[in-house]
C-alpha cells in the first residue's frame, strides 16, 4: 500500500473504508483522514488458512454494512469518448457501465497492423539481425507464409533454426537466394512468390551493407557497394511489385536515423537511407503503401549482437541502443496509421552526441535540441566553466602543467592504465588507442576540459602535449571574447 499511496492515492477509498496491506515488508505512509481501518496480512495464505485467530479476525474485519460510494453517476464507453467528456465526467470517481452500452464506438488499433494468414510475407536480409526479428514478429502477428531473401539464402548461418522457430508459430517459412541489388533477380523473385493462392502482401526490406569510411577518402566501389543492396534493392522491389502488377498491404524500408542526424564515415550508408526515405514518399504520394523507418541502433542485433563494445561506443556518443521488442512495437504502430517515414530511436544525449558529431552539432538544424541537453547537464557545464576561470588567472606553463595532467589522467582511464605512464611527447599510435577509446576520450575532454576535440585530431600523430596547447588557445581566445562582448 505505501507503493499504492505514492503512486495511485487513495481517493477512490469510501469514507470509513478499510485497507488491507499484504505487503511482505511494510513501509510506512500517510493514512488518508477518511479510512475506517489498516489491515496489515502476512501473504503466505497457505498458512494463514490453518491459523484460526487470523480466521476469527478476518471474518471480524468485514462485519457489517459495507460502506457505498456516495452521488455515483453512471457513465457509458461512447461519454468517455465524446468530446465533451471532460466536462461531462468532471470527478474523481465514477462508474463505467459496460455491459449495458449498446452505442457503437470508434476505435483505432495503434500497433497491431493485419497480416492475412492466406498472404505472403518478404524479408530481404531476413536471416540476421533485425531481418531475423521482423521475420518472428510477422509470424506472432498471423502471417501465414514468410519468404526469406539473402545472398546465400537457406546457406546462411542460422538458416534452419529460423524456419523451424517460424514453423512453430505457425508460419510456413521458405528460403530463398537472391542478391536484391538485381533488378532482374527481384523480378524473378518477386514473379515466383506471387502465387494465386498465397499472393504476395507485404515486403519488408531490411537489406543492406556498412562499409565505413572518411568520405575524403570513400572510393566509388564503396559507395557502390552500400547502395546497392540498400537503395538499388528497395527500387528494384518498387519496381517489380509495380509491374507485376502486386497489391501490396504494406512496403516497409528499414532506414536509419543516420540519415536524419548524419554520422561520421558513413556519406554512402547515409545516402542509401535518404534514397528510401525518397522512395517511400514518392510511393505515398502515388497512393501505394510504403513507410521508411529510420531506426536507431537495436540492441541485440546485427553488429550490437556480435561485439558489445558497440553498444557501449554508441550510449557514449548519445545514441543509445533502442530494445528490440519497442523497435517492433513501433514498427507495428508505424504500419497501421499509414505515415510515409518516421524515426524510432531511443532518447538522444544531444550534448554528446554534439561533441562527437562536431560539425552536426553546430548546425542550426539541430541548435535548441543541443542546447536544451547542455542546459539539463548544466551542473558539468559548471565545472569546465570554473576551470576556464582558474586557467584564464595562470600563466602559460602552470596552465599548460594543469591541462597536460587532466588530459594524460582521462586517456588514462580510456586504456585503464596509470597516467604517470604517459609522456606528453607520446603519439596517440603509441598509445594503442581504438575507434571506440577515441569517441569515449573525445566526450571526456569535452565534458573535464570544456574544449571540443574532433576525433581527427585525436588519431596519429597527436600527442597530450598538442592537445594541452590547443586547450589553452581555445580557453584564452573565449576569454578574450568574452571580455570583449563586456
Amino acid at each position: 500500500l505505501s507503493d499504492w499511496s505514492r503512486r495511485i492515492g487513495f481517493f477512490a477509498l469510501a469514507p470509513g473504508g478499510r485497507l488491507v496491506d499484504l505487503a511482505q515488508d511494510p513501509t510506512p505512509f500517510a493514512l488518508p483522514p477518511h479510512c475506517g481501518r489498516l489491515v496489515r496480512i502476512d501473504n503466505d495464505l497457505a498458512v494463514l488458512r490453518e491459523d484460526m485467530n487470523y480466521l476469527d479476525d478476518l471474518h471480524a474485519m468485514f462485519e457489517g454494512a459495507r460502506p457505498v460510494i456516495q452521488d455515483t453517476q453512471v457513465f457509458g464507453c461512447a461519454d468517455l469518448l465524446a468530446d465533451d467528456a471532460a466536462a461531462i465526467v468532471g470527478q474523481d470517481w465514477f462508474e463505467l457501465d459496460v455491459a449495458k452500452d449498446n452505442r457503437p464506438i470508434t476505435v483505432e488499433i495503434a500497433d497491431a497492423p493485419h497480416m492475412d494468414r492466406s498472404g505472403t510475407y518478404l524479408v530481404t536480409g531476413g536471416f540476421s539481425g533485425l531481418g531475423r526479428a521482423v521475420a518472428l514478429w510477422l509470424a506472432d502477428n498471423g502471417a501465414g507464409r514468410i519468404a526469406l531473401a539473402a545472398r546465400r539464402g537457406i546457406d546462411t548461418p542460422g538458416a534452419f533454426d529460423l524456419l523451424d522457430q517460424l514453423g512453430e508459430r505457425g508460419a510456413l517459412a521458405e528460403a530463398y537466394a537472391a542478391d536484391v541489388s538485381d533488378a532482374d533477380a527481384v523480378m524473378e523473385l518477386l514473379r515466383e512468390l506471387h502465387r494465386p493462392d498465397a499472393p504476395l502482401r507485404g515486403i519488408y526490406h531490411a537489406a543492406g551493407v556498412i562499409e565505413d569510411e572518411l568520405v575524403s577518402d570513400m572510393t566509388p566501389t564503396q559507395v557502390e557497394r552500400v547502395m546497392g543492396p540498400k537503395a538499388g534493392g528497395a527500387w528494384a522491389l518498387h519496381v517489380a511489385s509495380s509491374e507485376l502488377d502486386i497489391e501490396l498491404q504494406q512496403f516497409v524500408l528499414f532506414s536509419s536515423i543516420a540519415n536524419l542526424v548524419g554520422n561520421s564515415r558513413q556519406a554512402n550508408y547515409c545516402a542509401a537511407n535518404g534514397f528510401m526515405d525518397g522512395l517511400a514518399q514518392l510511393r505515398h504520394s502515388q497512393g501505394l503503401p510504403a513507410v521508411s523507418i529510420n531506426f536507431g541502433a537495436i540492441d541485440g542485433t546485427g553488429m550490437l549482437e556480435a561485439d558489445e563494445r558497440v553498444g557501449q561506443h554508441l550510449t557514449q556518443i548519445g545514441l543509445a541502443p533502442l530494445d528490440v521488442n519497442v523497435a517492433l512495437r513501433g514498427l507495428g504502430r508505424a504500419i497501421a496509421r499509414g505515415v510515409p517515414q518516421v524515426a524510432i530511436a531511443e532518447k538522444i544525449a544531444w550534448e554528446k552526441w554534439s561533441v562527437y558529431e562536431g560539425v552536426g552539432g553546430a548546425s542550426p538544424a539541430f541548435a535548441a535540441l543541443v542546447e536544451e541537453s547542455r542546459a539539463a547537464q548544466a551542473g558539468d557545464a559548471s565545472l569546465a566553466q570554473q576551470l576556464h576561470a582558474a586557467i584564464t588567472g595562470l600563466e602559460d606553463a602552470a596552465a599548460i602543467e594543469i591541462l597536460r595532467s587532466l588530459i594524460a589522467d582521462i586517456i588514462a582511464a580510456g586504456l585503464k592504465t596509470s597516467a604517470d605512464r604517459l609522456k606528453p611527447e607520446q603519439t596517440f599510435d603509441s598509445f594503442g588507442v581504438d575507434s571506440l577509446m577515441t569517441t569515449e576520450i573525445q566526450i571526456q575532454l569535452d565534458l573535464v576540459l570544456g574544449v571540443n576535440f574532433s576525433v581527427v585530431e585525436l588519431l596519429g600523430s597527436t600527442t597530450i602535449a598538442k592537445l594541452a596547447d590547443k586547450a589553452l588557445e581555445e580557453i584564452r581566445s573565449g576569454a578574450a571574447g568574452a571580455e570583449l562582448a563586456a
